[in-house]
């Protein structure tokens, strides 16, 4: 299991229309989302699954996973990164293109 955290998370939920943020920890700063059965998938499918648990309609474009001061791409594996279980990705929002 992978923990994703931001500041921010519930701006995810925020965007499809208000509908809600991210369940229990709406509202919170700080919000941490647990997410299971990645360890072994690439950056793309855990954001993906990120989404999905939160029900966003959030493009994906948007969303900056990073790890420390590395941000993470989407076409490598979590554990090129030295992302086990039990760790902790941060989850940023980007403004959207104009």
């Amino acid at each position: 299991m992978i923990s994703v955290s931001s500041s921010s998370l519930d701006d995810l939920g925020a965007e499809d229309g208000g509908a809600g943020g991210v369940g229990p920890a709406s509202g919170e700063t700080g919000s941490v989302v647990a997410i299971p059965d990645v360890s072994s998938a690439i950056v793309s499918t855990l954001r993906d699954k990120l989404i999905a648990q939160l029900g966003s309609k959030v493009p994906v474009n948007r969303i900056k996973l990073s790890m420390g001061h590395v941000t993470l791409t989407n076409s490598e594996s979590l554990a090129s990164y030295n992302i086990m279980d039990g760790e902790e990705i941060a989850f940023e929002l980007r403004d959207p293109k104009k």
